[in-house]
C-alpha cells in the first residue's frame, strides 16, 4: 500500500488558518490539499435566508490559498461541495461554483495557464 499525505488546512472552508500554519502544511509536501465545506449544523436559518454561513470573501480567500499552494507543489486540490438551497430551490450556490471562480480569477490575475478544477 502506498502512503498518501493529505493536507487539510481548515475545519471548513471559510474559517481560515494562519499563513504560518499553512506554510508549515505545505512544507510537509502533501500529495493533495483538501478541505470540507461543511458546517457545524447551524440549523435551518441559513437555508431559510439563502445566505451561506461563512462570508463569501472568507471562502474565496481560503480557496485561493489552497489553489495557489497546490499549484506551487504540483498537487491536486479538492473541496467537498456544499449546496445551499436558496430562495426555495431557485438558485444553488456551491463550493464548486466558488472554486471555478477562484481558479479563473487566479489564472487571469497571474496570466498563467488555466488551472484545472
Amino acid at each position: 500500500m502506498v502512503p498518501v499525505k493529505v493536507f487539510v488546512p481548515y475545519g471548513a472552508v471559510g474559517l481560515g488558518c494562519s499563513e504560518e500554519a499553512f506554510k508549515r502544511g505545505l512544507a510537509m509536501n502533501p500529495d493533495i490539499i483538501c478541505s470540507d465545506a461543511g458546517s457545524t449544523d447551524s440549523g435551518p436559518y441559513y437555508l431559510g435566508t439563502g445566505k451561506g454561513k461563512y462570508a463569501r470573501l472568507a471562502v474565496r480567500r481560503d480557496l485561493k490559498q489552497m489553489i495557489e499552494g497546490a499549484h506551487a507543489l504540483g498537487v491536486p486540490t479538492e473541496g467537498s461541495t456544499e449546496e445551499r438551497d436558496m430562495h426555495g430551490g431557485q438558485q444553488y450556490v456551491t463550493l464548486l461554483d466558488l472554486e471555478v471562480e477562484s481558479h479563473t480569477d487566479i489564472s487571469e490575475s497571474e496570466k498563467s495557464q488555466p488551472l484545472m478544477v
